[in-house]
């Protein structure tokens, strides 16, 4: 058998089954599509002089619920009327490359027919008082793509369920509109939701920022770097509006989904060694005190070329790029494609494998580690400055008491915690700054933990008021026979204020006279009051709250030593574990001295 050599190449039918009914799946792309070549058709128009600039550029889009019609029109260059059929019929006629263009095969034209049951293309080119209008006639296509028994041409299917028409048209016009008739809402009901469409164009259309995310964070975040200034005013942006409503990117001054602040933008390229600059980018710098939760529609680092978004928010997710699946919803930020070999794939949902973008992929994966690190620290400041407070409570639970855990809380996984983390974070820059956010934080908690740790000194407390009651003089017998008489204080005044603030566990020391038997008034009741330093009938009031930790084994010897020998001991324990070295060694050591104490003492009774 001879090979037919002469044999030329068709398309059969079921390349329109894809273009126009299983291309994408989800319908919204539809919009993404003919924005983009909206934009293509307007940086023509930009070329040709028919716009002066980018932002001259408009999109308008109207959705019409109740009669089930779309529209989405642009004043790009339009096409010519010599041109429009053959570039509107054939099948990917364009020339678009990807690089210089948004578009890259010219078959995105077709998608919307899969969800109406007409599609209308109409288009004028500035100069020409003549239109062009070229109807699909969907139902029909369907027909013949899915009889079985006829094995069509794409071309002839084409030919047969088109109509071609003329239209009138201005000299000044140049425009391209889009209808899709007859929406098929029972499918594809997303795309007759006005809102839903306004969210969605809001995250993928090449626009403009809102203005005080513009000029309160990318002015202010580029003004000592020229090179990003110039990369950010080079994006491509045009307008798009829905009804009445402008496009803007929804990026503000905080994180939606954590109240977070934004304090300002870092930013990012990603180079290499053979390939040269192959994008940059942006990220939010915040405190991150949370993973930003999965309602907040703005989360993520987003890849995307021509300013138009690549995939989803998800797309720079994953172990592909992170070592944690969470990684990438800390952050808002945008990733944009500038080398001319990196491309989208055809459904836009990825890249095409190429050896720049997988030298991308291991830039970005790279890159990513950094700001796995820098969210990680944030954790660790936030909670290092949580530590001091849990620190400060445990002393205010406790009724003031100071113990080791207590300390280790607020000096060492607090206080130390987070000026270590001062110390060495270095070589990302951005760790540094992000750390700052929380220095004004973690200031006032300092303050007040080590306010809480303080030694009480003397004229650091307030003096105690004693009440003084002068007994009357006492004759008594000397030696020789001769009366004498006790010496008193004196009459007046008769309340002395004495300060006792050298006294860390409140107790009162009077000036004592020999035989003196006076009773004592005191307003603030003393613990632990020692008989050798108040003279006369005393009541000893044992104290409620142990003075080491949490187990009071001192209380052991209530019924073996008496009242001011526990006191004392009580009292040289407190000055041990107030003033010895603060580290779980020697606190060991004092714990077990006084458990030795408390056994001896045990043991000889």
């Amino acid at each position: 058998m001879e090979n037919n050599l002469n044999y030329s190449s068709e398309v059969r039918k079921r390349i329109l089954s894809m273009l126009m009914f299983q291309l994408y799946s989800d319908e919204r792309t539809i919009y993404r599509e003919y924005v983009q070549n909206a934009l293509d058709s307007i940086n023509k128009a930009i070329d040709a002089h028919v716009l002066a600039q980018a932002k001259d550029g408009i999109v308008t889009i109207d959705i019409d619920e109740k009669h089930k019609i779309i529209k989405i029109r642009d004043n790009g260059a339009g096409i010519e009327s010599a041109n429009a059929v053959r570039t509107l019929l054939d099948i990917s006629p364009s020339n678009k490359d990807g690089v210089n263009q948004a578009g890259m095969y010219g078959i995105g034209r077709l998608v919307g027919g899969g969800y109406c049951h007409e599609l209308i293309f109409r288009t004028s080119a500035k100069g020409e008082a003549i239109g062009t209008q070229i109807t699909f006639d969907v139902d029909k296509i369907w027909q013949m793509v899915e009889k079985e028994e006829e094995d069509y041409l794409a071309t002839y299917v084409i030919n047969k369920c088109t109509k071609r028409e003329s239209i009138p048209a201005e000299e000044s016009d140049h425009y391209f509109e889009v209808e899709l008739n007859g929406v098929k809402d029972d499918a594809a009901p997303s795309l007759l939701d006005v809102n839903a469409i306004i969210d969605y164009l809001r995250e993928v259309a090449p626009v403009e920022y809102k203005p005080e995310f513009k000029n309160m964070l990318i002015y202010k975040s580029t003004a000592d770097n020229p090179e990003f200034k110039e990369r950010h005013e080079g994006l491509e942006k045009i307008q798009v509006i829905v009804g009445e409503t402008r496009i803007q990117k929804q990026y503000g001054l905080s994180i939606k989904g954590t109240k977070d602040k934004i304090n300002n933008l870092e930013y990012f390229k990603i180079e290499d060694r053979i390939f040269g600059i192959l994008g940059w980018g942006w990220y939010a710098l915040t405190k991150y005190t949370i993973q930003i939760p999965k309602e907040d529609k703005l989360a993520g680092i987003r890849l995307r070329a021509h300013n138009i978004q690549i995939g989803d928010a998800s797309l720079l997710s994953g172990t592909n790029y992170w070592k944690e699946d969470r990684s990438n919803s800390y952050f808002y930020g945008e990733f944009f494609v500038t080398h001319p070999h990196i491309r989208p794939n055809g459904a836009r949902d990825g890249l095409v494998p190429t050896p720049e973008s997988r030298a991308l992929e291991n830039g970005l994966r790279s890159y990513f580690e950094n700001l796995k690190t820098l969210y990680t620290k944030a954790n660790e400041a936030k909670k290092s400055i949580d530590k001091i407070y849990d620190g400060i409570k445990r002393i205010d639970d406790h009724g003031g008491t100071i113990d080791y855990n207590a300390k280790d809380l607020i000096n060492n996984r607090g206080i130390g915690k987070f000026e270590k983390l001062m110390k060495t974070s270095f070589g990302f820059e951005a760790i540094k700054r992000m750390l700052l956010l929380y220095q004004p934080e973690f200031i006032e908690a300092k303050a007040k933990g080590e306010e809480k740790l303080r030694p009480i000194v003397p004229g650091q407390q307030e003096p105690i008021s004693v009440k003084k009651e002068i007994p009357a003089p006492i004759d008594i017998q000397t030696d020789n026979g001769e009366p004498a008489t006790t010496p008193v204080a004196p009459s007046s005044p008769t309340e002395a204020n004495i300060d006792f603030s050298s006294a860390t566990d409140n107790t009162v020391e009077l000036p004592t006279t020999a035989n003196q038997s006076d009773p004592v008034s005191v307003q603030e009741p003393a613990t632990y009051q020692h008989e050798s330093l108040i003279p006369g009938p005393r009541i000893v009031t044992p104290t409620s709250t142990p003075l080491l930790g949490q187990q009071d084994i001192i209380a052991q010897l209530n019924n073996v030593l008496d009242p001011s020998e526990i006191w004392l001991l009580r009292r040289v324990f407190k000055v041990l574990n107030s003033f010895c070295p603060d580290n779980e060694h020697d606190q060991k050591l004092i714990a077990e001295m006084e458990r030795l104490i408390v056994k001896e003492f045990n043991d000889e009774i």
